[in-house]
């Protein structure tokens, strides 16, 4: 079985600029899931994909793969699922399909080449899973906008009308996304039917930096952290 590891680093951020190579704790973003695909054992080549070449000259001497989109796949509107379609083929066409792709989302660092190791293993002797996604328990309710007023789910609410949460909610975190392509992208899908849930570990940090302030609370939790998660 083979398994590749797929890092997508774009070079430009609409909300938070050049937010895959600011540099925390002494390395560009995208480089902390680089670094966490190398050292897990389970994973047999690391790719990125960037519209950068400056970006995978980064890792030219890492033993990683750089995969240079096409300009159709960097715009804002791209997603993760045409990029990979995109590289499926071109490995198909290169004859180095692999049976498990893992994506590694930049925006979330905080990770563990152990743990990701782990959820690796489950997900592989799952044959009847599509695909595998980190989850968080989350105690929010949920809701939408009516008229300017919230509204909370209808599950969220006693006949009472005091507002609680529903203990088996869980809500999706991008840490890691694997899947079989077979599966899902030669289907249409990213995830398939047969989603198979895994609990964050508990020493990953529940965050996807997407803003300043995402930034900054990074910054704090990656001080005397990050040297520690391979």
């Amino acid at each position: 079985m083979r398994v590749f590891a797929l890092i997508p680093a774009k070079a430009h951020s609409r909300r938070l600029p050049g937010k895959n190579i600011k540099p925390l704790a002494g390395q560009p973003l995208f480089m902390h899931g680089v670094r966490v695909a190398l050292a897990a054992i389970e994973i047999d080549q690391v790719y990125v994909s960037s519209d950068s070449p400056g970006i995978l000259a980064m890792v030219s001497d890492e033993g990683v793969g750089g995969l240079l989109r096409p300009p159709r796949l960097c715009t804002d509107d791209a997603t993760n699922f045409q990029v990979m379609c995109h590289h499926l083929s071109e490995w198909r066409k290169a004859g180095q399909e692999p049976d498990i792709l893992v994506l590694l989302q930049p925006t979330t660092p905080f990770r563990t080449a152990q743990g990701l190791d782990t959820i690796i293993r489950r997900f592989a002797a799952d044959l009847d899973a599509d695909s595998a996604i980190t989850v968080a328990s989350t105690a929010r309710v949920h809701g939408r906008l009516e008229a300017g007023y919230w509204v909370p789910e209808q599950s969220a609410t006693t006949p009472f009308c005091r507002i609680q949460a529903d203990g088996n909610r869980l809500e999706a975190t991008g840490h890691a996304i694997l899947l079989r392509p077979r599966v899902t992208l030669d289907h249409g899908s990213l995830l398939g039917e047969r989603i198979l849930p895994e609990l964050l570990p508990a020493d990953w940090l529940d965050i996807d930096i997407d803003t300043s302030s995402d930034w900054e609370l990074a910054q704090a939790y990656a001080t005397g952290v990050m040297e520690k998660i391979t």
